[in-house]
């Protein structure tokens, strides 16, 4: 969510992601940032409510999430021949535009 290109067209959603990530980097400063973290949290999930959480059911957010994650990367790690679990945030996007770019010219 650090690209540009990741961002959704959804202000209130948007601006949720950069209280998040202020808070994130205040943390990482060395600053209390405990109380901004959870309400930034609280208001990513509110605005990303899932429609179903219980595990015990198939399709569940968790499960859809966690697996979904892993067989994406599985999918870019397809397109190169990066480290994935030491890439840098930039390359990675940066590495995402690069294989949607080589995708369109082969559709």
């Amino acid at each position: 969510m650090y690209h540009a290109s990741q961002f959704r067209p959804n202000g209130n959603y948007n601006a949720a992601k950069l209280k998040q990530l202020d808070s994130i980097l205040d943390g990482i400063l060395g600053k209390d940032s405990k109380e901004a973290k959870d309400k930034a949290e609280y208001e990513m999930l509110r605005l990303s409510a899932p429609s179903l959480w219980n595990v015990y059911e198939k399709n569940n957010a968790e499960l859809e999430m966690e697996t979904g994650f892993e067989l994406f990367m599985f999918s870019v790690s397809e397109h190169t021949k990066e480290d994935l679990d030491k890439i840098t945030v930039f390359r990675f996007y940066s590495l995402l535009e690069y294989i949607k770019e080589k995708n369109k010219g082969n559709g």
